[in-house]
Order: structure tokens, then sequence, then C-alpha cells
């Protein structure tokens, strides 16, 4: 979708509507122009007179027919044209004025003639308390509600906290009246909306409805049938490949309804119809299992399912390198140990005749011996013991005797660390999610922010593809992530990196009790065990350990896409307790989600602004600024219609 937090306020911005009557429904934009496509289509002399310099933006239901539109006021010698995709929500929702429409604006007649089928009835009203026409149909609203509680079922949707409840019912604008008279088996609802519909159309409609409904066959919890009644489940179409190509997949399944004793119902409903269930997570709403063809093929219809997740693989990281972290001189200098300090690691359990540690699980087996039977976890706690010996660890084994687990065993695990209440989770695993910047929404990744917000830092192996692209968790935006470098301070050539790392740590040939490897993996426990130090010596919040950490390191030059240089810390621990800053940190949040809605940037080159002084550009929180105002450091940011990027 285009990005359209564009205010006209200058003459020189023409904005134009050429949305057609039947699309009318809400109103247009302060300012704008009304010219139905069709009429511009016939007769493109029906444009304003203006001068063709000016920028023209054009606006319509459709990406597609205001594209038609641009290309028909280009034919007229307009050099500045553009399509402003989207609906109104996103200028309605911010506060700014929209007309009334000039046409009737009735539900359609479409709606009557279902109605007359005596189906259940239920009035969604979609509204944002702040903006003013929603004020005055909640108010009409509230006084219907005493007449036709009886028959019909009110529903009220507040737009501003209730986005999923309208993405699942396509609602771009406000306020919004949906009509829902049918469903069909596989859940989709028939709807009809009206906006800014008058107190005279309104009582109308209603007086129809309870005239032309059986509500012998009505639904009586209506915040259960608004549930009930959403589209299918999300299905990721490597699902349903894996469900064809095998007869069975892995998969965590997310309820809709995440009440406690709604969960164990549906839970026990899934096992009933042949789910195998491996994990169950009630206060997320998810459970995890196997589900055959034949299930699926029952679930993938099942409206109490909101979505379907790839149980992803997990893996072990067999490359690695030797640091150069000035532990000796830390230790002389300091004689910290992380005495006092808990650390939770996920991985293939340790093997406590080589590594001691003080208890754990085993999620793989599902018992309470995570011994190691495959050398990867044994080798990471024998890093992270030997940088703080002293540290209390716990275990939670996630991984089997040949490197692969699950996602679901990974989530079960990590819950299990939160649980121990640690102050440092370490990640030498990775999943095949992966971003070239900040991706929150795998659960993984998403309970990893939710630990850290509790206080618990939480670090994170960047990945060994050696590619610009940072594994799950490590592209968490609160997780600390850990690329490797070599015994020369060369960024080692199967790290994963981009400007969002946090740092590096050696990973190249890294020689321990149990062997010798290179791997991310095995950087990210000198960072874990050197964090467990700093905090055995001082109280910091996961932010300024990260702080700490970063600013104390050994600046690493990386050049991002032959363009973009920006300075990454390799770890020094004796740096990091002396507290000798070395280097200010990158501020990588205005590189990958700047403060403008998050929007991409990429782009450096210093551009003139593409619209007059006093053009307003939205922020993300709702609020407005002049976009000379808009600075990042000393860099003023615009713009730019053709690319769809700010850029400074």
């Amino acid at each position: 979708m285009a990005a359209y937090h564009l205010i006209n306020s200058s003459q020189n911005i023409l904005l134009l509507d050429v949305r057609s009557e039947g699309e009318y429904y809400s109103g247009h934009i302060h300012g704008a122009i009304s010219t139905p496509l069709a009429l511009l289509s016939k007769n493109p002399d029906s444009l304003p007179d203006v001068d063709k310099n000016i920028t023209v933006i054009v606006y319509s239901r459709s990406g597609y027919l205001g594209q038609q539109a641009c290309e028909i006021i280009v034919n007229e010698s307009f050099e500045h044209v553009y399509n402003l995709e989207g609906g109104l929500l996103e200028w309605i929702e911010k506060g700014f004025p929209v007309t009334k429409p000039r046409y009737p604006d009735p539900v359609h007649n479409a709606v009557y003639e279902k109605l007359k089928n005596g189906t259940p009835v239920f009035l969604f009203f979609y509204h944002a308390d702040y903006h003013e026409y929603c004020i005055d149909q909640k108010t009409l609203i509230d006084e219907l509600r005493v007449n036709y509680e009886k028959n019909i079922s009110f529903i009220y949707v507040d737009g501003k906290n209730n986005s999923t409840v309208i993405q699942n019912f396509d609602v771009r604008v406000y306020p919004t009246m949906y009509i829902v008279v049918d469903y069909n088996d596989l859940g989709f609802l028939y709807t009809e909306f009206s906006g800014f519909t008058n107190k005279t159309t309104l009582h109308s409609i209603l007086d129809f409805v309870v005239n032309n409904t059986d509500y012998s066959l009505g639904l009586y919890n209506w915040q259960r049938s608004m549930l009930i009644h959403h589209h299918p489940p999300v299905v990721p179409v490597d699902v349903a490949k894996q469900v064809l190509r095998t007869g069975k997949a892995r998969v965590i399944i997310r309820y809709r309804d995440t009440m406690e004793d709604d969960f164990f119902n549906y839970t026990e409903r899934l096992k009933m119809k042949g789910f195998i269930v491996t994990q169950e997570f009630p206060e997320e709403g998810m459970v995890a299992g196997v589900v055959s063809y034949t299930v699926f093929q029952q679930l993938k219809k099942d409206s109490d399912i909101e979505e379907f997740i790839t149980d992803r693989k997990f893996t072990v990281f067999l490359n690695e390198s030797l640091p150069l972290i000035r532990f000796d001189e830390a230790e002389q200098e300091f004689g910290l140990t992380g005495e006092g300090v808990r650390i939770c690691m996920l991985d293939t359990g340790v093997d406590s005749s080589v590594v001691s540690y003080s208890y754990g699980y085993d999620f793989v087996n599902d018992d309470d011996d995570p011994f190691d039977d495959h050398g990867h976890g044994t080798m990471v706690a024998s890093i992270l013991k030997t940088v703080a010996p002293d540290a209390e660890l716990v275990v939670a084994k996630v991984i089997d005797k040949d490197g692969v687990g699950y996602e679901s065993d990974v989530l079960a695990g990590l819950k299990y660390c939160i649980q121990q209440n640690p102050d440092i989770i370490l990640f030498s695993i990775e999943t095949k999610a992966t971003s070239s910047g900040f991706y929150d929404e795998n659960p993984v990744a998403k309970l990893c922010n939710e630990a850290v917000e509790q206080g618990v830092f939480v670090v994170a192996a960047a990945g060994n593809d050696g590619s610009k692209n940072l594994t799950s968790p490590a592209c968490a935006s609160k997780v600390f992530s850990v690329g490797a470098t070599d015994d020369y301070d060369r960024i080692a050539n199967f790290s994963n990196v981009n400007p969002t790392l946090d740092m590096f740590a050696p990973g190249v040939n890294i020689t321990t009790s149990v062997g010798t490897s290179s791997g991310t993996s095995l950087s990210a426990p000198f960072v874990a065990g050197a964090a467990a130090l700093v905090l055995e010596n001082e109280s910091l919040i996961p932010a300024e350990l990260s702080y700490r950490l970063r600013s104390t390191g050994k600046p690493i030059e990386y050049v991002y896409n032959d363009s973009l240089k920006v300075e990454i810390p390799r770890l020094d621990v004796y740096n990091a307790l002396a507290d000798n800053k070395t280097m200010e940190p990158y501020n990588y949040s205005w590189w990958w989600h700047d403060e403008l809605s998050g929007e991409e940037t990429g782009e450096y080159e210093p551009l003139e602004t593409c619209f007059p002084p006093g053009t307003l550009i939205a922020m993300a929180d709702g609020s407005f600024k002049p976009i000379e105002d808009v600075k990042v450091g000393d860099l003023v940011l615009s713009y730019d219609l053709k690319t769809q990027r700010f850029v400074v």
C-alpha cells in the first residue's frame, strides 16, 4: 500500500476524488474535488482549470482505478500526478474533517432481499470516539437500541482499540454500519455497509429488519457470535503444501478467543477430532501438535481458530570463532565470576559430566533430565561458564540428538526459562524465519520481547547463512543479537549481519573441552557471560546493559549494500566492566523503522523537499509535524512520492 499520510496545506497540491456515486459511502477528504472516473474517462476536460505544474494526488477505492485516472490526467499534460491508495480511515482516524455525502446513503436493496430469508441479524457499528460524526451516530444508535434490542444484536466496535476485528471485516471508514444478514458454511459473512446514515434512514432500515426476520433463529450471545462467524483461519501456504505432500504437518494453532475456560474446551474438541497435541499454551491461546490431512480439512474451516502457524524447525549453529575480548585482563582486574546471576539457555541440553548446571528440563523427551545427546549445548555452556564460572545455569533442552527441534518446543522452553526468573536468556539456536530488519511477529520473537520488557536480557546468535538477514529470535527488536568475527577482527564469512546487529564476538575456530568449532552460536555465550559479569557488579535494566556492551566494544566497520557504512562493536569484556566508552552505538532505529509510520528508509542522498513548507507528516503516535520539523539528528527527512520513501 502506498504511503498516504500527506495533508494538503498548500494551493500547490490538488486532491481529486475519482470515486463513482456508488462508491461514495463516506464523504470525501476535506478540500478534495469530486471528479468521478467515468466522467473523467469520457470528458478529460472536466478536470479543474489549474496550472499543469502543480502536484495532483488521486484518491479512489481501488489502486487500479486510481492508476487509470492518473494515466488520463498525465495525458492532459499534468507532470506531477500520484495515486493515493487506501481508504479514508487513515485520514479520519487522525481527526481530519470529512465532508458529508451529497447523496442518500442507505443500506443497499440487496440487503433487504437477504433479510427476507429470515436469518439472524446483527448490526455492527464501527466508530472512533474522537470523530464528530461518529459521536453523532453513536448517540443515535444508543437511542435506537432501546427500541430494537430485543430483535437485533447491536455490536459496538471501537476502531482505535479493535484493529484486528476491523481488518477481518475490511472496514476502512468511520463511522460504518455493517448489517450482518447471512453467512455460509465456510464462515464468510455477507455484509453491507453504510456510512453517515441519517436518522430517518436508520429507522427505516431497522423497522424493515424487525418486520422481516425470524428471530427464533437468532443467536443470543452476540459476543460469541461475533467470533463464531469470523472468516476461516489463516493457513500458511507451507502448511497446506506439507499436509498435501506428506499427509500431515506440525503446526501451532492460535484460537480467536483466549479465555482460559474456552481454551481447554477448544483443545479437548481438537483432540476429539484427531489433532495430536504436543504442547499447550493457555495464556497465549495457542496449542501445538500434529495435524493429519483429514483433520486439517475439518480444522481449516473452524472459525474458532484464528490462524495456523508453521511449527518451524530450529537447528543448532555449527560454525564459530575465537575472540579477543580481553577476558584475562578483566578477570585479573575485577575478579568477577557472575555469582548471583541466573542464566537460562535453550539448546541441545548440557552434559553435566563436562559442564555443571543447577537444574533444567528436557522438552524433547518430556522429563527433568536435559542431557545433551548432541554436543552443541555442552560446547555453548562450556564457553559461558568459562567467562562466568559462578553464574547459575538453568538448561532447557529443546533440540534433539540430530540437532533439530520445533518452534513449539522452543516456545515451551522459553516460557519455562521466563518462569525461572532469570537475569539472562541465551539462544544459540536458530529458526529459518529471517528478516533484513526487525521482525517481531514470530511467536518466539514476540515472547522474547515480552521477556525483555519484564527485565530479562535476551541474547541470541544472528545465524550462519552469511546473509543480510538475522534469524529469529535475533531479529526481534528487543533481543540483543550477536554476530561472529575471527582472530583478526574480520567479520566471519558465515555470519549473518545487517545494521540492526548489536554486537560481534569471536566465533571462528573456538576450542573448548568438547572440541573446536565455529559459528555465531559460539559468539553468543561470550556476550551472555560478559553480561553476567556486568550484572554481578551493577544493577542495569536490559536497555542499559545493551548500551554498556555496545558503547564499550571495539568498533568494526561494516558496509551495507556497498553504500552505508556503520560501526558495530566487537565485545570487549574489560571495557564493559570498566565502562570505558569507545564509541557511540549506531542508531539503527531510524535506519529500519524511522519515526514516520514505520516506513522503511534506505536512501541517504539529500533531496529537496517534495512538498511545500507546512505540509504535515503523520507520526507513528498519531500526531502530525510540519515536514521541515521532522529530523533525525541534524538531518531533515522529506518524502519522495516517486519512490514512496522518506529520504534525508
